[in-house]
């Protein structure tokens, strides 16, 4: 795993939501109540992401459930960066 983006995603997440992601497993639905993340806080993640990574995450990524586990973001933020040259 890229270290950069693990250290952005691992602020991100404890800045937001309070949560350390070294204590989180990679591919389960971050909305399945473990950690506390509603769906609204969705919306914060992504314009989190956006704005830290200087992407845009396409709406097919969010509709395809690709945004819905930390490896699943993870693979997203990669491919935005890739599609954008970085």
């Amino acid at each position: 795993m890229n270290l950069v983006i693990y250290s952005i995603l691992s602020r991100i997440f404890e800045e937001r939501f309070g949560l350390d992601i070294s204590l989180i497993n990679f591919n389960i639905d971050i909305l399945d109540g473990q950690f506390g993340i509603e769906p609204r806080d969705l919306v914060y993640l992504l314009f989190d992401i956006e704005r830290e990574f200087n992407i845009t995450v396409a709406e097919k990524d969010i509709v395809s459930g690709d945004f819905k586990t930390l490896n699943g973001i993870i693979n997203v933020i990669n491919r935005q960066l890739k599609k954008n040259g970085e």
